[in-house]
């Protein structure tokens, strides 16, 4: 058997070593990056148990409809979960001599939540599976006093998130199977703030 050599182009190694240099440049650039947002970890599923450790390589339930999809092909029939909790959130505002609005603490302006969830795997053959998820992956609720200093900025914030995620996996072979969803969500924001007073006459 004749042995060959294998010779990667010299144009192809300058331009690998120019991508890595690059690569490495832009990633040692500093910057800012501004973002926020409200994600809630608690579906009621077991993955809870374990802080979420792991859910995305199990299959043992129906929460695989959410958690790893592809992984429903390894569970046979049908599958339901449902799950319900409650969350409870504090929220305090200390105000300080610099506080440029006069007014109170507010109080604790959390409160308990419920928490609703459902799981559903469906086997459409035994290669083929169709799940869906139903829950809240965000949502908050702030219910500060009348009189807190804040009042300008925020009194009362109420969102409210419903998902629906249907997904669907397909079986290759005995070691490999993929699977995949997309997620509609309907959201509700009540936003409430006191009105500023209005300007003095003459001003």
């Amino acid at each position: 058997m004749k042995k060959g050599n294998c010779r990667i182009p010299a144009h192809m190694t300058c331009g690998c070593l120019v991508f890595l240099f690059f690569s490495f440049f832009l990633a040692s650039v500093p910057g800012t990056s501004w973002a926020g947002g409200l994600y809630l970890l608690e579906f009621n599923t077991p993955s809870m148990g374990v802080a979420g450790a792991g859910a995305e390589a199990v299959a043992a339930d129906a929460s695989a409809a959410f958690h790893n999809p592809a992984g429903m092909t390894m569970l046979d029939g049908r599958e339901l979960m449902v799950g319900a909790g409650l969350i409870y959130s504090t929220a305090k505002f200390e105000p300080d001599p610099s506080t440029p609005i006069t007014g109170g603490d507010g109080g604790d302006a959390g409160g308990a939540a419920p928490l609703l969830s459902a799981f559903y795997v469906h086997s459409l053959s035994e290669k083929w599976k169709l799940g869906i998820s139903l829950g809240s992956l965000t949502g908050a609720a702030l219910d500060y006093e009348d009189d807190w200093t804040g009042r300008f900025l925020v009194r009362e914030v109420e969102l409210i998130s419903v998902s629906a995620i249907p997904a669907l996996a397909y079986r290759v072979n005995d070691w490999l199977s993929v699977g995949g969803g997309v997620i509609v969500t309907y959201g509700k924001l009540d936003f409430t703030v006191a009105a500023l007073p209005p300007p003095a006459p003459g001003n």
